[in-house]
């Protein structure tokens, strides 16, 4: 597996190979773009081409990927430093699980109050 994408302080980004941002790939997970300021990884997917299986490298976002893991609950919209949804405090301060993406990313986002609001904002 290889990273992308700013250092985020998790162990994989001293124990793994960092790449250029892929941008302008599709997330293999929500297939939106991969945008110049994402992190995320590169990892190998099989897929079914000519005839046969094949292993291609495809990107997915930081957030998509501990999702499909289960390693995180909740991805909250994060404008002006806060959650839409009204979660309190700084994401530093939320409980274990809750991550945030951009107002430009609202896609992704999971936590149903935050998307409503965003689509608003």
């Amino acid at each position: 597996m290889k990273w992308f994408g700013p250092d985020w302080g998790a162990p994989v980004c001293r124990s793994s190979p960092h790449v250029p941002t892929p941008v302008g790939a599709a997330c293999v997970f929500c297939e939106d773009s991969v945008e110049p300021e994402s992190c995320g990884f590169v990892s190998p997917h099989v897929t079914l081409a000519d005839g046969g299986y094949v292993a291609v490298e495809r990107a997915s976002h930081l957030e998509c990927f501990l999702l499909n893991v289960g390693a995180i609950k909740e991805v909250h919209v994060l404008h002006h430093g806060f959650a839409l949804c009204g979660l309190r405090g700084v994401p530093s301060e939320w409980p274990d699980g809750h991550r945030w993406v951009r107002l430009s990313e609202k896609k992704r986002a999971t936590c149903g109050v935050c998307k409503l609001r965003a689509a608003d904002a």
